[in-house]
């Protein structure tokens, strides 16, 4: 019964036009969709994932829904991901090139990373990377290149193998200067 309340009294106050997100709600938000950006989405987003939020369904149903919602539609940016989330993407598919992943895609890897499981992150990690050749080599563009050589001047691409150009990749996108450093170092030293 305090669900139906507080949902309607939700529906209502969207309705209104006068509404601004309070902070508890774009917490919950973040807790069914971690590393989105909510700062970034549209009044009009927020209010439509704050209602799919306060929806009675199970906590499951509930983040597939909000996950579902994150299409390239409504242009959503995501946090790169972060070291941890990495390493879990690593660990379950060691081969994984994060690289080409969307920011909808990158929301719908971080909902497998939370549940913990490895097969979890697998499947969905494979099911995000099949037809987009994302378990192939790195091919750097000419920013990386530039960034690779900036740390290393006397980089020797060809001493990069696939493995190593996914971390750099990973790296790269991590945006931590210390992480890129000892990735690039440690891939050009093998």
């Amino acid at each position: 019964m305090k669900r139906l309340i507080a949902t309607t009294a939700l529906v209502a106050t969207l309705a209104s036009g006068a509404y601004a997100a309070t902070e508890g709600q774009l917490s919950m938000l973040q807790n069914y969709l971690p590393g989105v950006d909510v700062t970034m989405l549209t009044e009009q987003q927020v209010d439509d994932l704050l209602v799919i939020a306060a929806a009675e369904s199970d906590d499951t149903e509930r983040a597939a829904k909000l996950q579902a919602y994150l299409t390239p539609d409504n242009a959503i940016v995501a946090d790169p991901l972060n070291e941890a989330e990495l390493n879990a993407i690593y660990n379950a598919v060691p081969d994984a090139d994060v690289s080409l992943l969307t920011n909808g895609e990158i929301v719908e890897i971080r909902g497998a990373i939370v549940s913990g499981d490895e097969q979890e992150i697998k499947r969905v990690f494979e099911t995000l990377s099949a037809n987009k050749g994302m378990l192939d080599a790195v091919q750097f563009t000419a920013a990386e290149e530039a960034e690779i050589i900036n740390i290393q001047p006397n980089a020797d691409f060809s001493k990069i193998d696939a493995q190593e150009s996914r971390q750099i990749r990973a790296a790269l996108t991590g945006g931590d200067r210390k992480q890129i450093e000892t990735v690039i170092r440690a891939a050009l030293a093998s």
